[in-house]
Formats: C-alpha cells, sequence, structure tokens
C-alpha cells in the first residue's frame, strides 16, 4: 500500500516520501498515529505538493548544514579531562561528546554515524575529526586538556 509519510520515521522513510508498506501497518499504525497518510486517485496533488516541500526542505536543511559545517571547520572545540601522571586520559573523549558540542556551537543535530576520528581520543593534544553529512564534509579539530 503506498503511504505518504507525514514525519521522518527511522528505518521506513523521510518526511514527505512515498514508501510502499504492508497494508496493516499502514492503517492500523501509520495513519491511525497520524503519521502518514495513504495515497488514492483524490489525494494525488496533495502528494505532489508534499514532495514539492520535501525538496524545498531538503535545499534548506542542506544550505544550513553547508554554513554549520563551514563554522565548526574554523573553530576549535575543547575539552577538559581529568589525565594521569602521563597525560592520559580516565575517560576518552566520545564521538558523542563531540556531537553535543557541536550541536551547541553550531545548533545543528549531527548524528554520531557521521563523526569520524582515525583513533580513540585517549591523550591530551589536539585530534583532527571528520564530519561528513551526505556530500558536505568537513575537518574539526578537537583539543583535549588536562582539568585543574
Amino acid at each position: 500500500m503506498k503511504v505518504i509519510l507525514l514525519q521522518n520515521i527511522p528505518k521506513v522513510g523521510k518526511k514527505y516520501e512515498l514508501v510502499e508498506v504492508a497494508p496493516g501497518y499502514a492503517r492500523n499504525f501509520l495513519v491511525a498515529r497520524g503519521l502518514g497518510e495513504i495515497v488514492t486517485r483524490s489525494n494525488v496533488g496533495r502528494v505532489e505538493e508534499l514532495q514539492k516541500r520535501r525538496t524545498i526542505e531538503a535545499a534548506k536543511e542542506a544550505a544550513r548544514v553547508e554554513k554549520a559545517l563551514a563554522t565548526l571547520e574554523k573553530t576549535k572545540l575543547t575539552f577538559a579531562r581529568e589525565v594521569n601522571e602521563e597525560g592520559h586520559l580516565y575517560a576518552q573523549v566520545t564521538m558523542h561528546d563531540i556531537a553535543e558540542e557541536i550541536e551547541k556551537i553550531a545548533e545543528v543535530a549531527i548524528p554520531v554515524a557521521q563523526i569520524h576520528a582515525p583513533h580513540q581520543i585517549k591523550s591530551v593534544g589536539e585530534h583532527k575529526v571528520k564530519v561528513q553529512v551526505g556530500e558536505h564534509t568537513a575537518e574539526i579539530t578537537v583539543e583535549v586538556t588536562a582539568a585543574a
């Protein structure tokens, strides 16, 4: 059964996307909860309108992410962590920590899966982290300092 999604639904599709799902799932879950709308002959125009809106929103989101990544490339993320005598961290700086800091600075949520470090961040110093969102890529400097 063809359904137009009214919200992003993990493992099903994105907002305003036309998807094919099982009839029971469409009626009992998507439509019942207001997450989707069944495509019929009478609402084909609405479906086309929603798909146009989806393209416009996707373009705006891509521009916003590109601007945020450009800002982040110029910014250095700083984390203060407790270290031992050798300069090793007691707890590493995780990709979740970096994602939270990016969201605070750039006001854009980047999934943890799209943040890549060449190695685990377990020592004091500067580390380069790559962020890739779609076709946009940025290299961010993460500085880890010893907490006082």
